[in-house]
């Protein structure tokens, strides 16, 4: 089952998910100000996409235009502030973005590939996703682990996390080598949230999340026509 409840922010045009158990905030902006016909018209050509040099994201990426990041932090900050609580003394102290396709077949993929990740164990460090396509694409799934039941990877919890996980996987075998869209004994997809050209969401980089990738629509190294999505990363302190 799909766990989420939604409140409207009229204010700000958007809208909040709380995922799962932990009732982790999920922003979600449709039809984003910053158009996305805009945004995927200034996208690099594809022989200028490289592979990110950590290899864990499945694919190819860009740099995003700085424009494009100084204006949507500065349109989300608001909102981010006010749904996360984030105290008055904390401030943002790094960003990055990039434009990013997935192009790796899954036959290529490495086990850490074929699970959810976190972006981070940090509680300030949040990632903006911006659908940038046509509608035919793999969106965004948010999971539970299911040994420990954690949906949050924080500092404190890393280390029960890693053991349990290890311990799992002795006891169970590792998880197939394939896209997860679902959820097997490892993970649990508690949530998904659609891809929609225009679409941005935001949250929180140690909450567990994977793209829902599709083999026959995103494994596509081309800008105009893959599954072509903008990131930003952001840090507080």
């Amino acid at each position: 089952m799909m766990e989420g409840v939604f409140l409207d922010l009229p204010d700000f045009g958007g809208s909040v998910l709380y995922v799962g158990e932990e009732c982790t905030p999920v922003i979600i902006f449709d039809d984003f100000f910053w158009s996305a016909d805009k945004l995927s018209h200034m996208a690099p050509a594809e022989h200028e996409f490289s592979a990110p040099p950590k290899g864990g994201y499945p694919g190819i990426r860009a740099a995003l235009p700085e424009s494009y990041i100084d204006e949507v932090l500065r349109y989300i900050n608001p909102t981010l502030r006010q749904v996360y609580e984030i105290p008055d003394e904390v401030q943002c102290c790094g960003q990055y973005g990039v434009y990013s396709l997935v192009c790796t077949p899954e036959k290529n993929l490495s086990v850490f590939q074929c699970v959810p990740h976190t972006d981070t164990r940090r509680q300030y460090y949040f990632a903006i996703l911006h659908y940038l396509s046509s509608d035919d694409h793999g969106g965004t799934g948010f999971y539970r682990h299911v040994p420990t039941g954690f949906e949050r990877i924080s500092e404190d919890r890393y280390s029960e996390f890693m053991s349990t996980a290890k311990s799992h996987i002795d006891k169970c075998g590792l998880p197939p080598i394939k896209y997860l869209t679902s959820g097997d004994n490892h993970f649990e997809l508690i949530h998904t949230v659609a891809y929609k050209k225009g679409r941005l969401l935001v949250y929180p980089g140690n909450l567990l999340h994977s793209g829902l990738i599709n083999n026959e629509a995103d494994i596509n190294s081309n800008p105009e026509t893959g599954r072509l999505t903008a990131n930003i990363f952001i840090d507080h302190k």
